[in-house]
């Protein structure tokens, strides 16, 4: 078995797009609710 097996490669870079998904979530949710916080506000 070498050490940076195809499979652990893989697992890495699906480690990688979670983590970036998440964020992208994140940011995404916190943009939401600055909108909403906006429009509470305005009326």
């Amino acid at each position: 078995m070498s050490r940076d097996s195809p499979l652990n490669q893989c697992l890495k870079i699906s480690r990688f797009y979670l983590v970036w998904w998440v964020i992208v979530a994140f940011w995404w949710v916190l943009c939401f609710v600055f909108q909403m916080l906006q429009l509470t506000l305005h009326f």
